[in-house]
């Protein structure tokens, strides 16, 4: 990704902002926070986004400040500000009742769920999942209906909720299977794989998750990137360590070819903490250089505990250097 075509982007929308043709000025800054997104540069993906919004206000047209706003929602999603993205996400979920757009109400519902749920309101999730479901069913929205219970059965799990938790995802693997729907398949395999691992099921946890990661290949980049790493945790725990430590990298590479730095780091974090217990210190302190650097670029919240683990892993290398003189 070039840096200047998306500044050039940028000027394109000002220049069609200044003209009067607020419509163009918004399409430049939405394509310009897709660029940005795709750097890993969240905050400039967010003020494109944010431009966008204004733009897109200047037209009056209440579908397109609704999708401007989700859009900025997602930003702010990425980066952890829920409370931001909640905002977002309701003044687009008042545009979308205005034009009576159930189906985007429904999907705006369910990212403010995902949003409380981030927020570890898990109540105020259960809430907003539900109302989405209404909607979905109204709507006749099967496939909707089995992705809402895949998020209930998301927050059950939070609360601590596992066999309630196990329900909503066989609730809704079952509604995916009957659609021959295979990406929903996969994120309900995926989640019964996260609940066996917390069960301390771990083949169980493994043989669900790489059923789900190998039906992701090809179909969502990032949630296979996610499943990935997961399955690495079981196969770490089942003290299989190369194969662990490849679905660790597959998770990072993904990760970082789709712009998501923030998570790429916990997939490289997780290869460094292997390598550290296997005394291989070197290939560890590798790895967190690379983890600090992506922390440094993008305003990471764990730099300090990456950088401690750094100081940590060096004096083990250190010590084991003077051992050996």
């Amino acid at each position: 990704m070039s840096l200047d075509a998306a500044r050039e982007l940028e000027a394109r929308a000002a220049t069609a902002a200044a003209a009067g043709r607020a419509g163009e000025a918004a399409e430049a800054a939405l394509a310009a926070t897709s660029l940005y997104q795709e750097a890993g540069l969240l905050v400039q993906a967010a003020g494109a986004a944010s431009r966008a919004v204004q733009h897109q206000e200047a037209t009056g047209d209440r579908a397109a400040i609704a999708l401007a706003l989700t859009r900025l929602a997602q930003i702010y999603h990425l980066e952890g500000g829920w409370d931001r993205a909640l905002t977002c996400y309701t003044e687009a979920l008042d545009h979308f009742e205005a034009i009576g757009d159930q189906a985007g109400v429904a999907a705006t519902l369910d990212n403010c769920g995902a949003a409380y749920q981030g927020k570890g309101q898990y109540e105020a999730a259960l809430e907003q999942f539900r109302r989405a479901m209404a909607v979905k069913v109204g709507l006749q929205d099967r496939e909707g209906v089995a992705f809402t219970w895949n998020n209930i059965g998301g927050v059950l799990a939070r609360m601590g909720k596992a066999e309630e938790a196990a329900q909503a995802f066989r609730t809704s693997l079952g509604l995916h299977r009957e659609a021959g729907n295979r990406l929903g398949e996969a994120v309900g395999l995926g989640n019964l794989g996260m609940l066996a691992q917390q069960a301390g099921d771990l083949e169980e946890a493994e043989e669900q998750l790489g059923r789900s990661a190998a039906l992701l290949e090809g179909e969502d980049p990032l949630l296979r990137a996610t499943t990935l790493n997961s399955l690495g945790l079981a196969r770490r725990r089942l003290g299989k360590f190369a194969e662990a430590l490849e679905a660790f990298r597959m998770a990072a590479d993904l990760m970082q070819a789709q712009g998501d730095r923030l998570r790429a780091t916990v997939a490289l974090f997780n290869m460094a903490m292997m390598h550290e217990e296997r005394g291989n210190y070197r290939e560890a302190l590798r790895l967190l250089e690379d983890v600090i650097a992506l922390d440094r670029r993008i305003g990471h919240p764990d730099l300090k505990r990456d950088m401690e683990a750094f100081g940590r892993i060096r004096a083990k290398l250190d010590q084991a250097r003077d051992a050996r003189q």
